[in-house]
């Protein structure tokens, strides 16, 4: 005698089926995951570059502020003031000339840099509008100031120096850190 038999629609997942649908949505997660630490290290460099460009824009209007310091070039050609030098009086509660007034502003403007930026620096260098052999005045009147904030950001060392990169010759320190920067030309 022959049996029949009536097969019963499947139900549920099966083991393998689970175990697929686990991989699945891992590897979607995974994507997720790598997307927020991306999203989250683009914040921090955009970020860093605000506060450069608000830190240039300060100095730039410091500046403005001390057209005699700014005529007598004590503005002109600085180099990470906070590295070194002496501590000028606040000239926020003292009475100060130009020239203390500039170095005051130089040395507080670098300090917060420093502060806000990581390994941030500030230079501010003088393009003189008329170059002359034996000038003595680095600075003339209607020459242009290049303001730059350099900060260092852990990359890749494969990034670096790039064509146009204008932070590429600012990097002495040789190491594993990009450095980054922002520049702005100033005409009082």
């Amino acid at each position: 005698m022959i049996r029949w038999s009536v097969s019963h629609p499947q139900r549920g997942f099966t083991l393998l089926e689970a175990l697929i649908t686990l991989v699945v949505v891992s590897i979607g997660l995974l994507g997720l995951l790598g997307l927020q630490a991306v999203n989250l290290s683009n914040t921090q460099v955009s970020q860093a570059r605000s506060i450069a460009t608000m830190l240039a824009d300060n100095i730039a209007e410091q500046m403005r502020a001390n057209p005699i310091g700014l005529a007598d070039n004590n503005y002109a050609n600085i180099d990470n003031p906070s590295a070194g030098g002496s501590t000028p009086p606040d000239c926020r509660t003292a009475t100060c000339t130009p020239a203390q007034i500039a170095n005051f502003d130089t040395l507080t403007w670098d300090a917060r840099i420093a502060q806000l930026l990581p390994n941030g620096q500030g230079r501010v260098n003088c393009i003189d509008a008329v170059p002359s052999p034996g000038d003595a005045d680095p600075c003339s009147p209607n020459s242009a100031y290049v303001i730059t904030i350099i900060w260092a950001e852990q990359d890749k060392v494969a990034d670096r120096g790039g064509a146009g990169d204008k932070c590429a010759a600012l990097n002495t320190a040789g190491d594993n850190v990009l450095d980054r920067c922002f520049q702005t030309t100033f005409l009082p």
